[in-house]
């Protein structure tokens, strides 16, 4: 069973947790978890990201370490930790690219060295000869502190739920079903409940965010799945959650053009930002992505509150493109699609 047909089950059979519930389970860091999977990113993960790599999502898209694409049957935008291929004795794996061997600070020091790649290969391969003698050369993650949503939660999955008589979003929690863990026996032993498990891997400091972030990404949802196709402002949404650096871009090359009208103004944003016609001039005229908060996004000193402010103007933007496609679509609906939405 596949973790959509999973996650399908258990809302058939309202089979989930509430934060007072126990679970078993303590993480050794055996890195068993970090093969074969499928982690989705949110736009907190991005920033977590940038932070801990210090460096911009192009460049996270140009390295292979992400991929954005716009889903085939949501038909919403989607971002994903891509897994590099490896083959082993046992058949072909696909691995976190951040799983590294826990000495890999020694090898990222060696690689510094003023020698030749000769002789730092000799000092690599001694390093690890040594370690594996000394019983320290499993790999683990080399990313924790930033680690992903979809990390921090397990083995515990999420999703959302509005309420239909308040409209309120909720966060509703299941265990992964068991046979589906490849973590080791020893990784049952520790009994929590699930708040404790929330707040000992700081997964509840942006809980009103992340409520605020899906009731408007849902609502994008309950439009767009009704469509034949997936439309344009899709694209905008997708650089605003992942791509922010595209806008940010076109936002200071248009301070940079006094002389254009507005309207030529708007025109180069809609073309180089990959905007939806009108949509350009919703974001010529928003102040929302604040230089000061964004240039350092991608460095060490960005903080938490400093990620908090982030994630609420990328809120703030989503939730005008949501308006303007419940405006634009939310009547042409095709009657031959079912109301049902699928998780």
């Amino acid at each position: 069973m596949n973790n959509d047909k999973m996650i399908e089950e258990k809302l058939k059979n309202n089979d989930f947790l509430t934060k007072k519930s126990k679970i078993k389970f303590n993480c050794t860091a055996c890195g068993d978890c970090c093969y074969n999977q499928d982690i989705i990113l949110t736009p907190i993960d991005i920033l977590r990201l940038r932070r801990e790599l210090q460096t911009t999502t192009d460049e996270l898209l140009r390295k292979n370490i992400i991929s954005i694409h716009i889903g085939p049957n949501s038909k919403l935008p989607v971002c994903v930790l891509k897994f590099p291929g490896v083959q082993t004795p046992t058949g072909n794996l696909s691995m976190c690219p951040f799983l590294k061997p826990e000495f890999n600070d020694e090898i990222l020091e060696i690689q510094k060295l003023d020698i030749s790649l000769e002789e730092k290969k000799e000092k690599v391969a001694e390093l690890v000869k040594k370690k594996i003698l000394e019983g320290k050369a499993k790999r683990i993650c080399s990313i924790y502190k930033n680690r992903p949503t979809v990390c921090r939660l397990y083995p515990l999955g999420r999703v959302t739920e509005k309420n239909k008589k308040t409209g309120k979003m909720k966060l509703k929690f299941m265990m992964i079903d068991k046979d589906k863990i490849p973590c080791k026996k020893e990784c049952f032993k520790k009994e929590v409940t699930v708040e404790q498990w929330l707040k000992q891997n700081d997964e509840t400091s942006f809980e009103k965010e992340t409520l605020k972030f899906y009731d408007i990404f849902t609502e994008i949802g309950e439009v767009v799945i009704k469509l034949d196709h997936s439309p344009s402002e899709i694209n905008s949404l997708a650089n605003v959650l992942y791509n922010f650096d595209t806008i940010i871009g076109c936002q200071l090359s248009l301070k940079n053009l006094p002389n254009k009208t507005k309207e030529d103004k708007v025109k180069t944003f809609e073309l180089s930002a990959g905007m939806a016609k009108n949509l350009g001039d919703v974001f010529n005229l928003l102040p929302n992505f604040s230089l000061d908060i964004f240039s350092k996004a991608y460095k060490k000193e960005f903080t938490d509150e400093d990620l908090r402010e982030a994630f609420n103007q990328i809120i703030d933007i989503s939730n005008l493109i949501s308006c303007e496609i419940k405006q634009k679509y939310g009547s042409k609906t095709n009657p031959n699609k079912s109301n049902k939405k699928k998780s």
